[in-house]
């Protein structure tokens, strides 16, 4: 296989293809205590990006032609503009998203958010049964990130909306047995659109949430087949970005290769077409890797995009790539092997 004109080139001289999605972080502040996550652990002072810095680079990113804006936190809705720059996205013509726990939304908030413009809302939910949801997030959030769910649905399908809703989970110890009944679950309320993730590897051990190797061929083999069967009845569309796929995706490439040796036969696509913004300004290619390639508060984003550091960068995200973090990727199967398939001739 080879690559159609129109990215080949970019892809030779390591450069810029086009701007997908940019990824902004808005806050570093956040109402939950996630077992899986090291926001919250985090030393460092609470910060709210301001208001006009954000259009600042909102406007940049527009005239660089960006499609889609991810704003993340901490907790995104936490930030006192996230309305308002939904909209003045929505203006500017570029489709959004945000990633939230769902925890502490007042209704008034969700139907401003979704009015604005807002193209996918994203909720992560780890459990169908509360008391393990409550634990991984460390509150009783379960009925609240719930409610947001359900009311979310309502405002989308009442005001005839755009926005998508997509589910995130996490597979940890706890919840991987049942996530068949997870599925259900979430069909009965009217949930379209599931994605199941991996454990990211962070600055703390993961070992005790983490799945062994029977348990993921338990997953694999007893509790996915009946996940997809619930889905086909219902007509949900599942994501499974997990490195111990143990079926082969030859159907999408023609290659009898899975997820965890996916990069040692393609690139990964992300640095020829995403960016991800910290709240100092600071960016860096993806949410997983941390090399700083330079900052929006020193230079233009058109030239951090195309500078040396980050043409260094693309130049070893060719195959076959090795990086630690890139084995639990969430890009690999819902962007990169989707891209992939569309480069080529």
């Amino acid at each position: 296989m080879s690559f159609n004109k129109s990215f080949l080139k970019s892809y030779e001289n390591n450069e810029l293809h086009n701007l997908d999605k940019v990824s902004i972080k808005l806050t570093n502040d956040c109402n939950l205590r996630c077992e899986k996550c090291d926001v919250w652990r985090s030393k460092d002072d609470i910060i709210y990006w301001k208001y006009e810095d954000i259009i600042k680079v909102i406007n940049e990113l527009c005239f660089l032609k960006v499609k889609r804006i991810i704003f993340t936190g901490g907790e995104v809705t936490m930030h006192p503009h996230i309305a308002q720059l939904i909209l003045f996205c929505n203006n500017l013509k570029i489709k959004t998203t945000i990633i939230t726990n769902g925890y502490n939304i007042s209704e008034q908030l969700i139907e401003n958010i979704l009015l604005s413009g807002l193209r996918q809302m994203i909720v992560s939910l780890d459990s169908h049964i509360d008391q393990i949801h409550n634990k991984m997030v460390g509150k009783k959030a379960f009925n609240r990130t719930v409610n947001t769910i359900v009311r979310a649905l309502d405002i989308i399908q009442s005001n005839d909306l755009k926005t998508k809703l997509l589910i995130n989970c996490v597979v940890f110890k706890n919840n991987f047995s049942h996530l068949d009944d997870y599925v259900l679950f979430l069909a009965k309320i009217g949930v379209k659109e599931i994605r199941f993730l991996e454990l990211h590897d962070v600055d703390f051990s993961m070992d005790k949430l983490r799945l062994n190797r029977s348990d993921e061929y338990f997953f694999d083999t007893i509790v996915r087949p009946k996940i997809d069967k619930i889905a086909k009845v219902n007509n949900i569309t599942i994501w499974y970005n997990l490195s111990f796929d143990f079926n082969p995706i030859n159907h999408l490439t023609g290659l009898n290769l899975n997820l965890n040796n996916l990069y040692k036969h393609i690139p990964c696509l992300v640095p020829w077409h995403n960016i991800k913004i910290n709240l100092n300004g600071e960016v860096q290619p993806c949410c997983l890797i941390k090399t700083k390639i330079g900052n929006v508060n020193k230079s233009s984003i058109i030239d951090i995009i195309n500078n040396s550091s980050y043409k260094q960068f693309r130049k070893y995200s060719k195959p076959p790539i090795n990086r630690r973090q890139c084995k639990n990727c969430t890009y690999k199967i819902d962007y990169n092997l989707e891209k992939y398939i569309e480069l080529i001739d």
